[in-house]
């Protein structure tokens, strides 16, 4: 990994991955969280929190996918873990998904 490569520069990069179908990223829908870079820069650990955790598996696998590229483009790991949203942030992310929706 290049050393000048920072947690900052990782968490930037993470903050980047946009929703396939909604005009946001997934910070800005709440669906990251407890996220952790490790003291060598190599390891990144998230919650991605799911508005309910039945959502299509698709769906599920392209935002772990795009979350694992963007560790990976900047010579990170990812880990993750998956949760599901309480109801105030399931509320927020609704409301977002129907401004922003892309179709």
């Amino acid at each position: 990994m290049n050393s000048k490569i920072t947690k900052e520069t990782i968490l930037q990069t993470i903050h980047t991955v946009e929703h396939p179908e909604i005009n946001a990223t997934l910070f800005e829908l709440g669906m990251i969280r407890d996220v952790d870079v490790s003291p060598n820069n190599q390891h990144i650990s998230l919650t991605l929190a799911l508005p309910m955790l039945g959502i299509p598996e698709g769906i599920r696998q392209y935002l772990v996918n795009s979350l694992a590229q963007a560790a990976q483009a900047v010579g990170a790991k990812l880990s993750y873990k998956v949760a599901e949203m309480n109801p105030e942030e399931r509320q927020s992310f609704m409301e977002k998904a129907q401004r922003l929706w892309k179709g």
